[in-house]
């Protein structure tokens, strides 16, 4: 059984060109969306929500990306009053080996883990298991 759909944020055309690679080869998701950054990702799911509509099983989240990087999306998504009930697992996957920023993500009760880049397939997919219903 695979994940529905996976959100990934991040700026990076080449990691998400790698992502996707590693989601279609290994059948990880039947849905891969993809946002170059975090207000997109946001304004999708306050989309999905108001429309009552699924919402993403797994998002894998960028640190440093323009307009609203990650840490403004997981303070807009917990403050959010369409958004802060949702229980969607987020992987923070980033190239940050920084321990402040380590630190900072234990703050997010949402962050379910903190991964540097690049995940390999295999990584990927024990992330991806661990969120199938």
């Amino acid at each position: 059984m695979q994940t529905s759909t996976v959100f990934l944020v991040d700026d990076d055309p080449l990691y998400q060109y790698m992502i996707r690679r590693y989601v279609q080869e290994y059948a990880l998701a039947s849905n891969f969306v993809t946002f170059n950054n975090g207000l997109l990702a946001i304004e999708k799911l306050k989309e999905l929500a108001a429309a009552d509509s699924p919402m993403p099983d797994v998002i894998l989240l960028d640190i440093n990306m323009p307009v609203l990087d990650g840490w403004g999306f997981l303070t807009v998504y917990q403050t959010d009053e369409k958004l802060k009930d949702k229980k969607i697992p987020i992987y923070l996957v980033t190239s940050s080996v920084d321990e402040r920023d380590v630190e900072k993500a234990k703050c997010y009760n949402m962050v379910l883990d903190y991964c540097v880049k690049p995940l390999s397939a295999q990584q990927l997919q024990t992330l991806l298991s661990k969120n199938i219903a």
